[in-house]
């Protein structure tokens, strides 16, 4: 009986053995991920700042808007009608602060500039644009048109 004892211990240690000297041995494996944020930028309308009617003896004049109902003139400017605010929506993880979201634009517009007033937002995933139009010399009658980036990068 005492045979069989010293014979289990001697396997035992032999398998501890093996497992010492397994468990000394390493390797590195290198992990990789690719990680992208989905803020699903949607186009909703695109800001207008309508059809404006100026007084061309003025050689100044604006127009700016930053909701939907609020709307300011002056100076050479008389009258505007059809105007709209710009609307996108975006999945951003705290809408609210507009965490990563941006503007770009272009002032190309024959002696029109654009600035613009940023990003507001709405509801869930709502937000609108708006911006102010002016101009220091009188522009020629037309249609005139620029573009706005709406971009996200992460922060």
């Amino acid at each position: 009986m005492m045979k069989n004892y010293i014979l289990m211990l001697g396997i035992a240690g032999v398998a501890l053995g093996s497992y010492c000297a397994y468990a000394g041995n390493s390797a590195t494996m290198t992990v990789t991920a690719t990680i992208a944020h989905d803020v699903s930028l949607t186009l909703g309308e695109s800001l207008s700042f309508g059809n404006i009617t100026i007084n061309p003896s003025e050689t100044s004049g604006f127009l700016r808007f930053d909701s939907p109902t609020l709307l300011a003139y002056g100076d050479g400017v008389m009258a505007v009608r059809d105007y709209h605010i710009g609307t996108f929506t975006a999945n951003v993880p705290n809408p609210s602060q507009k965490t990563g979201l941006s503007l770009t634009y272009n002032n190309d517009m024959a002696g029109l500039i654009f600035r613009g007033y940023g990003i507001v937002h709405e509801s869930g995933n709502l937000f609108t644009v708006g911006g102010k139009l002016e101009y220091t010399s009188v522009p020629s009658e037309g249609e005139y048109s620029g573009t706005i980036t709406i971009s996200y990068s992460a922060q």
